[in-house]
């Protein structure tokens, strides 16, 4: 997700992405009130970001290497729920 955001230059909201574990996939449902969340409040940037992660889940974009997170699961802790960061690899 990363290189697909800094392909329309938005690398700045890499790390918001990734925290909010939000890939190529994901991007195809969001809404406008989940953009702006994520910090991509100008249309034509929702525009651009949607038609690279199409590109990217049909085999055409630059970054085919990257995964999608809807493709990893990843449990509640023990004690409560809460968030944990995982790291993928290749």
């Amino acid at each position: 997700m990363g290189q697909i955001l800094s392909n329309i230059g938005l690398e700045h909201l890499v790390s918001v992405f990734r925290e909010n574990m939000v890939g190529p996939q994901e991007v195809e449902n969001l809404g406008n009130e989940e953009f702006q969340l994520l910090g991509v409040s100008a249309v034509g940037d929702r525009v651009r970001l949607k038609q690279a992660c199409r590109n990217h889940i049909r085999g055409t974009g630059a970054c085919s290497e990257e995964k999608s997170f809807s493709n990893y699961k990843v449990g509640d802790k023990k004690q409560g729920r809460g968030h944990r960061n995982v790291t993928l690899k290749n």
